[in-house]
C-alpha cells in the first residue's frame, strides 16, 4: 500500500524501502498469559481479544455487534476488549442489551508493559478499524502466536496476508461473525494461523528492523557520496 502510495509522487519501487515500526518481541516472548486467565477467570472460555481505543474510527461497535452474532452459535465465546474511550458506555449498553453483558469484559486501560500478557492469554484477535497506518496492534498480537480476524482495510492487509495468518473480509459485521466463527470451527485452521502468525512475526522484530534501518542510511550515505539521488517531479 504505502509504495503505490509513493508511487503516485513519481518515486519507482526500486528507490524505496519500506521498514514497519519494530516489535520488541522479548517482551511478548516473556509475557505470562496463564496468570491473566485465571484473575480474569476466563477457564475454558475461547477469548477472542481487541486492543485500541473505543472511538468511532476504531469501529468497535461493528467488532463487536460480530462478536454477539458469533457468541449466538458459540457458548464457549467470550470478548475482551483493552482500551477506553468515548464509546465505552454505548459498548456496554450494546452488550447488556443483547445479554451477553457478562461474556463482554472491558478491561479499560492497562500499562503497556500488560499488554503482551492479556494478548498472551487470549485465543484469537479481532481487529475491525479501517483507519490504521500500519496495524501495530495487529503485529503484536501475531507475536504471541494469534490468529487475526479483522477488517480487510490498510495497515492490517499489510501485515496479514488473507487465509495465511488469520481471515480478512469485507467491513461488515455479518461478514466478520462468518470469519470468527468459520476459524472457530475449524482447529486445524486455528492451529495453521497460529503457527504462521508467530513465523510472520519473527520479521516484526525491533533488533531486525534496527539491522535494516542502518541498512538504508548506509545506502543513502553511499549514493549521496556517488552524488545519486531520488528525483521527485513537480507536481
Amino acid at each position: 500500500m504505502y509504495r503505490r502510495l509513493v508511487n503516485t509522487y513519481g518515486i519507482l519501487e526500486d528507490q524505496l524501502t519500506v521498514l514497519p515500526t519494530g516489535v520488541d518481541t522479548t517482551l511478548f516472548e516473556r509475557a505470562d498469559g496463564l496468570s491473566i486467565r485465571q484473575h480474569r477467570g476466563w477457564g475454558d472460555d475461547v477469548v477472542m481479544i481487541s486492543v485500541g481505543r473505543l472511538a468511532p474510527e476504531k469501529n468497535f461497535k461493528m467488532l463487536l455487534d460480530a462478536g454477539i452474532r458469533s457468541m449466538q452459535t458459540n457458548e464457549r465465546l467470550r470478548l475482551a476488549f483493552v482500551g477506553d474511550g468515548s464509546r465505552r458506555d454505548e459498548l456496554e449498553k450494546i452488550a447488556q442489551k443483547a445479554g451477553f453483558g457478562e461474556r463482554v469484559d472491558f478491561i479499560g486501560r492497562v500499562p503497556f508493559t500488560e499488554i503482551p500478557s492479556y494478548l498472551k492469554a487470549a485465543d484469537l484477535f479481532g481487529f475491525a478499524s479501517t483507519t490504521e497506518t500500519q496495524g501495530l496492534v495487529t503485529m503484536e498480537a501475531m507475536t504471541v502466536g494469534l490468529p487475526v480476524v479483522a477488517v480487510d482495510a490498510i495497515g492490517t492487509r499489510d501485515v496479514v496476508e488473507n487465509g495465511k495468518e488469520g481471515l480478512l473480509v469485507g467491513d461488515a459485521s455479518e461478514s466478520l461473525a462468518a470469519a470468527i466463527c468459520q476459524l472457530l470451527d475449524n482447529e486445524e485452521m486455528m492451529q495453521h494461523f497460529m503457527e504462521a502468525s508467530l513465523q510472520k512475526s519473527k520479521e516484526f522484530d525491533i533488533r531486525l528492523q534496527v539491522k535494516k534501518l542502518e541498512d538504508v542510511y548506509k545506502q543513502a550515505i553511499e549514493d549521496k557520496m556517488a552524488n545519486q539521488y531520488v528525483v521527485v517531479p513537480k507536481m
